[in-house]
């Protein structure tokens, strides 16, 4: 919980191929998430987080690497609050850490705002993580507040055609969250539905 940098970061080898599964054990918690292999990490990455959150949103960074230089730029206008090391960050605003190897930082929004699109930078591989610490999306209102977390995909791995796959004989409960990687990015869906994101909303 919080915005924390921390050791805390754990390094998984295996002799042959493995799939590596995150799971929260919560009590009438269900986020998971797949976690992504080494060699698949990158440099840059944007934030998601389910909107409006019920509680904060957050981002988490783990390094590879000691003495990796971290830069998070706050959405601009987002009302981002982040306290970190008793300075407050806020929406536009640029925090810089450095990191030894397997370290984490977790930032964690203090005025229940939207992390998605703030950027997370680095001069050296690392592992990105964006969420809700507890949220209920619209259709679970009457259900216990769930974690939401994913592993991001650097942003060279993005792309242009995704096809998404709804629950079978309950499609009204699925949900999508959408970032822009450019400004001025038009997006259209199988339906003909047109959404135009001018700056890097969600």
């Amino acid at each position: 919980s919080g915005t924390i940098l921390e050791n805390s970061g754990v390094l998984i080898t295996a002799t042959n191929t493995i799939v590596v599964y995150g799971l929260n054990q919560a009590v009438d918690s269900c986020g998971a998430f797949n976690i992504l292999p080494l060699d698949s990490l990158a440099f840059n990455y944007y934030a998601v987080a389910w909107w409006p959150p019920t509680s904060s949103t957050q981002l988490g960074v783990v390094a590879t690497e000691d003495d990796t230089e971290v830069t998070i730029t706050f959405h601009p206008n987002h009302g981002t609050v982040v306290l970190y090391n008793g300075v407050l960050y806020m929406q536009g605003d640029v925090l810089q850490v450095t990191m030894d190897a397997y370290q984490s930082l977790q930032l964690q929004d203090r005025a229940n705002s939207d992390l998605s699109g703030t950027k997370i930078g680095a001069d050296k591989p690392v592992a990105a993580f964006s969420g809700n610490t507890y949220t209920a999306l619209p259709s679970m209102e009457n259900q216990p507040l769930d974690g939401v977390v994913e592993q991001l995909t650097p942003l060279h791995a993005w792309g242009r055609h995704f096809v998404f796959v709804p629950t079978p004989e309950n499609p009204t409960s699925d949900f999508y969250v959408l970032v822009a990687r450019d400004e001025d990015t038009e997006i259209v869906i199988s339906d003909g539905q047109v959404v135009y994101m001018s700056d890097r909303n969600t």
